[in-house]
């Protein structure tokens, strides 16, 4: 009897032994440290790191809320969301086991606000030295609707839809939109409400071509989650027809106006409202803003243009670059929607923008069909360039009279500059105004014959606008503008003819001390010894070396 009880005593204890072994063995701790980042507890997904290995790493995850529900995510690859499920072993800071299995592993109830992910193929802790993607979600209790969308737009409706949270509340959702970007709080009321599981609300009477935001969160009962992060959508826009114009100036940058758009096709930044961006651009102004590592690729397209096959019309805006160094590309165009694979009607194509001021364009144009139009300028200039802007967006029927194109400025000096423009063929004359104000002149200007202005009576380090317009006999054009800046006026001795002289103390061997500057100076084109080397703004002096004298040493200090 003794030898049967300690066999049956031996097989307990084997049984015993064995699921011990099993269960430390499944606990896989690492021993190195792989990136920690600290929860957002928003309830959607977050990412960790697409390369943590499963032989030796671990991630250190900060900021959990005491007792709250967390899923942990290990997977095999380097895309998020994408690979074998893992192995995981929950620890503490010290690496105590708070739990451990396959991936997604959800731990309820958390003590500790700070806790470590550690990575193994399978529950015999296996491992490689090869990338594992991570990823943890904070489940809370009433969780928080995700992917929100919209769809279904018209002038005066539009559906906004959402995903459900890991777990499905019991009542339902309720939604808040709003013109104003601004977050509702807790105690905000909803706009209205859903039952449970219906993920999608239509919304109705809303204003036509207006941008909505909207939130969602959802309805457990006894408690609301937080609301969701922020959707957009716009109600569709009625047609309008010629005059059009857009000038900006009634928003609050950087939104653009009612049913107009900007998209980005390509890497980098996209068409934006901002005011006073300089160059000659006062006001709130139309910007692309260069990006240093992607090219330009962006359209903002006009509101929908109703227009009559057969007849001319004219596009004219001002535009123009933050600099004269670098090189701007723009191109406009006219198509039958607000995309840019309708554009198919190109405008005009500014291949080289780079005068680094406000100037004008216009072009005439007559579309073969009837229909409804929208016009698109697309920045296109090459990675790491500057700003480009435009402004005054005008399109209406072409005029009796033109207003003057391909003004440019030539021989400015910090008192002179001139200015032309292509001769318009029914011109009579031309008016003109110069003015240190960018506002278009509403009377009269000064009368010129020809399409050359030149003045010599201007101040120095000053920004200009010079206006000027067709007269067609007494039938007046539209003003066309151009923006200069003078330079400082050059110091006297600027040129070798007008050297300063240096006064040389034949008895004492001693120089007088002349002080100089040359701030504003200009390039005289004489050519250095290949000893010196100076930034071509150079001034000149001069002196007469006594009879007596070998060797006479100059020291300068200029900027």
């Amino acid at each position: 009897m003794k030898k049967t009880t300690l066999k049956k005593n031996s097989s307990i204890l084997f049984i015993l032994l064995l699921f011990s072994i099993q269960n430390i063995y499944s606990q896989c701790v690492r021993s190195t440290e792989y990136l920690s980042v600290t929860s957002n507890n928003s309830g959607n997904v977050q990412n960790i790191t697409t390369c943590s290995y499963s032989n030796t790493e671990y991630n250190t995850i900060n900021g959990l809320i005491l007792g709250g529900t967390y899923q942990f995510i290990s997977r095999t690859g380097t895309t998020y969301g994408a690979g074998t499920q893992n192995y995981v072993t929950i620890t503490d800071a010290s690496n105590n086991v708070i739990a451990h299995g396959t991936s997604p592993l959800t731990v309820n109830a958390l003590n500790v606000t700070s806790v470590r992910l550690h990575h193994a193929i399978d529950a015999a802790c296996s491992g490689a030295a090869a990338c594992n993607n991570s990823q943890f979600q904070y489940l809370p209790n009433c969780g928080i609707p995700s992917g929100l969308a919209s769809s279904s737009f018209t002038t005066t409706s539009a559906t906004i839809s959402w995903a459900a949270p890991a777990s499905a509340p019991s009542n339902g959702y309720e939604y808040y939109f709003s013109t104003s970007n601004t977050a509702p709080t807790a105690a905000t009321s909803a706009s209205g409400s859903v039952g449970a599981g219906v993920t999608s609300a239509n919304l109705t009477s809303l204003m036509v071509g207006t941008q909505y935001y909207f939130w969602v969160r959802s309805n457990c009962g006894s408690e609301t989650s937080d609301w969701s992060s922020i959707g957009t959508f716009a109600t569709t826009c009625l047609s309008t027809s010629v005059p059009y114009s857009l000038d900006f100036e009634t928003l609050s940058p950087p939104l653009l106006p009612t049913c107009t758009s900007a998209v980005n096709y390509g890497t980098g930044n996209i068409w934006s409202v901002v005011n006073n961006p300089g160059s000659g651009f006062t006001n709130n102004t139309l910007r692309y803003q260069y990006n240093s590592t992607s090219p330009a690729d962006t359209w903002f397209f006009t509101r929908g243009i109703e227009m009559v096959a057969g007849t001319s019309y004219r596009i004219s805006y001002n535009f123009g670059s933050s600099s004269t160094f670098f090189t701007e590309r723009m191109k406009v165009a006219y198509g039958v929607s607000a995309n840019a694979a309708d554009m198919t009607n190109i405008l005009f194509d500014h291949t080289a923008i780079n005068n680094g001021a406000l100037a004008y364009n216009q072009v005439d144009f007559t579309p073969n069909a009837d229909g409804i139009y929208h016009f698109g300028f697309q920045a296109y200039s090459i990675t790491n360039q500057f700003n480009i802007h435009v402004d005054n967006i005008s399109i209406d029927l072409s005029p009796s009279c033109s207003a003057p194109i391909g003004l440019a400025t030539s021989g400015i000096t910090f008192n002179s500059a001139t200015v032309n423009w292509e001769s318009v063929s029914t011109a009579s004359n031309y008016e003109y105004v110069i003015s240190t104000v960018a506002t278009v002149p509403t009377g009269a200007g000064t009368s010129i014959s020809t399409n050359t202005f030149s003045t010599s009576v201007l101040n120095q380090t000053t920004i200009y606008y010079f206006y000027v317009r067709t007269n067609c006999n007494g039938n007046f054009s539209a003003w066309s503008t151009i923006s200069f800046t003078t330079p400082l006026a050059p110091p006297a001795n600027d040129e070798c003819i007008d050297a300063t002289v240096i006064q040389l103390d034949e008895a004492t061997c001693n120089g007088t001390n002349t002080n100089g500057t040359n701030l504003g100076a200009t390039d005289s084109g004489v050519e250095a010894a290949a000893c010196f080397e100076y930034g071509e703004n150079d001034v000149w002096f001069s002196f007469t070396v006594p009879s007596n004298v070998a060797t006479v040493d100059i020291s300068t200090d200029f900027l």
